[in-house]
């Protein structure tokens, strides 16, 4: 006895929907990571009273002269701060990734059998019908695999250019 074509179609979408509540999750993951990173970098930024105090007791040379000797941590405090930041997107993107990766062959593959099971039991004549649905099925599996090597290219790319900085910021 064969399933019928709605059902078939139902058991895709329910694959669907839990794919996107994982993704939901690691998106909500990866944004948690970055409250908690921007809220210690905040508490390290806020000077404390007796930092307050010093200052006041200081010249305006004397805080310009304290402000031009901070410039070289506070440069090296945003690169970390970048570099973690880019983590995160990493982990997260690259989490994402093989969720839709995992989803997707899946999808995939319960398509291929509707289809295959469409061919089997479809009228005679109907023979463009399935090469259609066949072209189609194929067609969406080359553009999302396309989409996903691009969005790891410019992810490759971004992690180069981090590593650049970083590597240029060092001293030499």
């Amino acid at each position: 006895m064969s399933v019928p074509m709605t059902e078939q179609f139902d058991r895709l979408h329910s694959g669907t929907v839990f794919t996107g509540f994982s993704v939901a999750q690691h998106a909500f993951q990866g944004f948690e990571e970055l409250v908690r990173l921007n809220l210690r970098v905040a508490k390290q930024a806020l000077p404390g009273s007796e930092d307050a105090q010093r200052l006041a007791d200081k010249t305006p040379l004397d805080l310009w002269i304290d402000q031009a000797g901070n410039v070289q941590p506070f440069a090296e405090k945003l690169l970390e701060y970048n570099r973690q930041t880019s983590d995160i997107s990493a982990r997260t993107y690259a989490a994402i990734l093989e969720i839709f990766d995992a989803g997707f062959q899946q999808q995939q593959a319960k398509l291929r059998e509707v289809v295959e099971g469409f061919a089997r039991n479809a009228p005679a004549g109907s023979e463009a019908a399935v090469s259609v649905m066949k072209s189609a099925v194929s067609f969406g599996s080359v553009g999302i695999d396309t989409i996903r090597k691009s969005a790891a290219q410019a992810i490759a790319m971004a992690q180069q250019g981090q590593a650049a900085v970083r590597s240029a910021g060092q001293p030499g």
